[in-house]
């Protein structure tokens, strides 16, 4: 099992580097959305009125340019108010994209959020590199101590499988999985979802939808009839969300995992 998705994985990954490689390029600055073609317009004006006023340097020219100024500083308070309205509305229902419109509303960077120094579970302060192996000991640990706390039942786990599946009855016999279910979770797959750890984003899954359906069907199934769970799927990057009261305490953040997509496929 674990040879064969790493075959499909090398394959997958010299085939995407290939035909769309990864290019870095330079990026000039933010693009502004709100900032339509006539605000432009506007903008090269508004400059060509204030080296006109330095230039003759006369009353006249400077009231002139200062209207200007008061008209598109409106003109940018209605675009912004109308672009925000406009994202607002498109992404009711989303929470996510919704608090990330908020977010970019009032401009809110998510270095912010950057954690600097934390207390572990004695108060030590810890801080630098050993920041991440002190969650990591910690969530591990989390599992263990939430279990020692819940009560002892003497009620065997048997006893619900008899309840769903009474004697004389059989369980559903597993029917393999076909290219076009696949197929089809690919293509209706949310764009806008993180990219796994292994950095391949939904968008080329989606793209790459109608080649790679088959190969990973037969994938899924050796995986389900073989009882066999990749090595490769059984690791994910844990990133610890804040929850509340003091942020610099351990015991105030929850973990969540990122895994490959692939692993929430099979999920599904």
């Amino acid at each position: 099992m674990n040879a064969s998705w790493l075959i499909w994985k090398n394959t997958f990954f010299r085939i995407w580097d290939k035909h769309a490689p990864i290019k870095k390029r330079k990026v000039s600055g933010k693009s502004l959305a709100w900032l339509t073609t006539d605000l432009i317009e506007q903008k090269h004006h508004l400059k060509f009125l204030h080296r006109q006023a330095r230039s003759v340097n006369t009353s006249e020219k400077w009231m002139i340019y200062k209207k200007a100024k008061n008209q598109y500083n409106r003109l940018v308070k209605k675009s912004k108010r109308t672009y925000n309205e406009r994202s607002l509305s498109s992404h009711s229902g989303n929470i996510k994209q919704t608090w990330k419109t908020i977010n970019e509303i009032l401009n809110k960077s998510s270095n912010r959020n950057k954690i600097i120094e934390i207390k572990d579970e004695n108060g030590e302060m810890i801080d630098g590199t050993s920041i991440s192996d002190t969650f990591n000991k910690y969530f591990v640990q989390l599992g263990e101590t939430l279990a020692r706390e819940i009560p002892q039942s003497n009620v065997s786990p048997m006893s619900f499988l008899n309840d769903i599946n009474p004697a004389g009855h059989t369980f559903p016999k597993f029917h393999e999985i076909a290219p076009n279910e696949v197929q089809l979770l690919l293509q209706n797959m949310n764009t806008n979802k993180a990219s796994g750890i292994d950095g391949i984003s939904a968008k080329i899954l989606k793209i790459a939808a109608p080649c790679i359906s088959s190969s990973l069907t037969l994938i899924f199934n050796q995986s389900i009839l073989t009882g066999v769970f990749p090595n490769d799927w059984k690791t994910s990057k844990v990133i610890p969300i804040y929850k509340s009261e003091a942020k610099d305490e351990m015991t105030n953040y929850r973990p969540i995992s990122i895994y490959r997509l692939f692993q929430e496929f099979l999920k599904s």
